[in-house]
């Protein structure tokens, strides 16, 4: 039964329609419905037994065993954890000495020249005015704005091993953008589009037109669209790819559409080559227009296998990992049924911190709302799109929300039972609250 409407819901899953796709998904979920029972029997310990046709014979009950009270036992309150004047000062000694060490042993990562010099705001001026500048119409469309960075990336890697940390960091901050604020401007279904990046100084660092491959356009020679590519890097990238003593022209190609020529160039810099690193500059011309330009580090094909290459130690730990994690799946779940059912678990504490947990969830989401549509596909019909990030966002929270008040459940009645002198976690929450407790024991 679940085989066969699996196979009639899953071509509805996989539709474009949201309508199909919660319809498909309606139609497996209720395939669940009649274990409810089975699963809350299980739960509770209550089964509901069939009757049988035949009286079966009395069978003389056992007689039961005495019940053996539990040992009380007398937990700790919040006074018994405050700390004398001498702890205190031990406390306070030892966490100076930690802050100093921090301090003075402290090494700064890859990119620590970097900062952020204009707000989000600023760069969409900033962009609006290449836009403007490039006479490019966005009546109409629909724009967002979000921030990318590509510090620490593969490419990065290879120089930092190569050239050492503050070597390599300089050259990727003058020959490369890697903090952007990317502004794109987009019509639903539509493939052209606008994007344009400013990187952290206020710079342009990359722009990119899209275009349909059959829209009308202007067929330049190679010679004239390279020029148009030169002038157009020059002028917006500051990159003077014509000097023949820093630049050489790796690539230049040309591809014939329906309607125009499109071309393809890539400069290197040869004068910081780093083994078979390249330092790029990309720009490509689509008929008579600019339709990319960007900077890049190129690291050599070689080392980017080997550094993604997985060997038997690797897939070793990943299987250990995996098993461990089903392990501890397995145990905490069937721990968590048997405290239920001893009626061990304080529901209301993980509920608790299952809500909190939502309520985080959903604020960050919120909070990553000036980039709601960085994702957004333009092949893809837009209440496709709202639908997708509402039921995802409506699941995740679900979700989130589940696992920590499990988590939170598990942890309360593992903590009972293995330190039951110590005082609650619902106690110490309280603390933290300042409901109960001093200051000095908040501290």
């Amino acid at each position: 039964l679940f085989r066969s409407a699996f196979q009639g819901a899953f071509p509805m899953v996989q539709s474009d329609s949201l309508y199909f796709q919660i319809s498909g998904t309606l139609v497996v979920a209720a395939i669940f419905i009649p274990a409810l029972p089975a699963i809350w029997g299980t739960l509770t310990g209550k089964y509901r037994e069939v009757e049988e046709v035949e009286e079966e014979p009395e069978v003389p009950q056992p007689v039961p065993e005495e019940v053996i009270p539990k040992p009380v036992v007398v937990s700790k309150g919040a006074t018994d954890y405050e700390f004398s004047t001498r702890d205190m000062i031990i406390a306070v000694v030892i966490g100076v000495v930690g802050v100093v060490c921090w301090t003075v042993f402290q090494t700064d990562g890859f990119g620590k020249s970097y900062t952020l010099k204009i707000d989000r705001q600023a760069a969409i001026q900033k962009a609006d005015a290449v836009r403007e500048g490039l006479e490019l119409n966005v009546d109409g469309y629909m724009q967002t704005t979000y921030f990318g960075s590509s510090l620490g990336s593969q490419p990065h890697t290879h120089l930092v091993r190569l050239l050492g940390r503050d070597k390599a960091e300089t050259w990727v901050q003058e020959e490369t953008y890697s903090w952007l604020w990317h502004t794109r401007w987009f019509l639903e279904e539509q493939k052209e589009e606008i994007r344009i990046s400013i990187d952290n100084e206020g710079r342009l660092g990359s722009f990119r037109h899209l275009l349909p491959e059959n829209q009308d356009g202007a067929n330049l020679s190679l010679e004239d669209a390279q020029k148009l590519a030169e002038d157009f890097v020059e002028t917006h990238l500051n990159r003077q790819v014509t000097d023949a003593t820093i630049y050489k022209l790796l690539a230049s190609q040309s591809e014939k559409r329906e309607k125009r020529t499109d071309h393809r160039f890539v400069w290197e810099r040869y004068d910081k080559k780093v083994e078979e690193g390249e330092f790029r500059v990309e720009a490509t011309v689509l008929g008579d227009e600019i339709g990319r330009a960007r900077t890049r580090y190129k690291a050599p094909e070689a080392f980017l296998r080997t550094l993604n290459e997985q060997g038997m130690k690797t897939a070793a730990m990943m299987i250990v990992m995996t098993i461990l994690v089903v392990a501890t799946i397995v145990m905490g779940s069937i721990y968590l049924l048997r405290a239920y059912r001893q009626d061990d678990v304080n529901w209301r504490f993980g509920i608790g911190v299952g809500i909190f947990v939502t309520a985080l969830f959903l604020f960050d989401r919120i909070n990553g709302m000036t980039g709601f549509y960085k994702g957004y596909n333009t092949s893809q019909a837009m209440m496709t799109f709202w639908g997708m990030q509402a039921v995802g966002m409506l699941l995740g929270s679900v979700f989130l929300g589940l696992v920590a008040a499990l988590i939170a459940a598990l942890s309360d009645a593992l903590f009972k039972q293995d330190l039951a002198e110590e005082m609650s976690l619902t106690s110490w929450l309280n603390v933290l609250r300042l409901k109960v407790g001093s200051a000095t024991l908040w501290l």
